[in-house]
């Protein structure tokens, strides 16, 4: 519900990987909730975005967040 609210929202949102026993806070809990709805026939959260606008709403960040830290680099003069 939080990605779904986050989407709505227009929060910033981070997708990232790590390794089921880093001992990362709600890991665990997330692995056994993603293993659960794996199982399921249907899903039970339906996203407001279609998957092209979600598409270009993280090309644009991720388009954001690579001339922000150019802008910072030795390369970009910052």
């Amino acid at each position: 519900w939080q990605i779904k609210k986050r989407l709505k929202d227009r929060e910033d949102i981070k997708l990232m990987w790590v390794r089921v026993h880093k001992g990362e806070m709600g890991n665990e809990r997330a692995y056994l909730l993603a293993k659960e709805a794996s199982n399921r026939d249907l899903i039970d959260v339906q996203f407001t975005y279609s998957k092209v606008q979600i598409r270009n709403i993280n090309n644009k960040k991720l388009t954001e967040n690579w001339q922000c830290s150019w802008i910072q680099s030795k390369n970009g003069q910052g």
